[in-house]
């Protein structure tokens, strides 16, 4: 048996093989270029073996490299339920943002004329707009709190110094209460 340098225990001239066809295979997969299975089949590590021609139990037992290989080219091509919806969803959410609106997952459902009840689903179907979705409100969330903070911290000063707005004067050795 001929072994060979390598990164991984198994550098048999077979496991080299096996390894360079299995990521040229990950390179058809996503360029939508394959020989074996169809172009429109997605990425994951049983289509990857049919297209290289290994067993997948092979992959996933010598070659954590391709495993990870996989994983990377996942989550960098991954779009989540349909594309265009995908699409319209996030186009939705960036335009929401610039004009400064309060936005919800509902708001941004109805916007995109989706089915009523289907913003309750779009947390399973399309979380990477969910979670730009949520990372906006906690934004919005900050930013209320914050201007909260600073008319509540005003209005504390007004009623010190005795100039308040909305209420009588707090007369010198009373109580400040959050009533007042």
């Amino acid at each position: 048996m001929v072994k060979r340098k390598g990164t991984s225990h198994r550098t048999t001239v077979h496991a080299i093989d096996a390894r360079k066809r299995c990521f040229d295979a990950i390179e058809r997969i996503v360029n939508k270029a394959t020989y074996i299975i169809s172009n429109s089949a997605k990425l994951n590590t049983v289509n990857v073996a049919k297209e290289a021609g290994v067993d997948d139990a092979y992959i996933y037992q010598a070659l954590p490299n391709v495993l990870k290989e996989i994983a990377k080219q996942q989550t960098e091509t991954e779009v989540f339920g349909n594309k265009k919806t995908n699409a319209k969803l996030v186009a939705v959410v960036n335009r929401l943002v610039e004009s400064g609106q309060k936005i919800t997952v509902k708001d941004v459902c109805r916007e995109v004329e989706m089915n009523k009840s289907f913003d309750v689903v779009v947390r399973k179907s399309y979380p990477d707009v969910h979670n730009a979705i949520l990372d906006v409100i906690v934004e919005q969330k900050k930013e209320v709190r914050s201007d909260e903070c600073i008319a509540f911290l005003g209005a504390l000063e007004r009623l010190r110094s005795g100039k308040s707005i909305n209420t009588n004067p707090i007369p010198v050795g009373g109580y400040l209460s959050v009533k007042n």
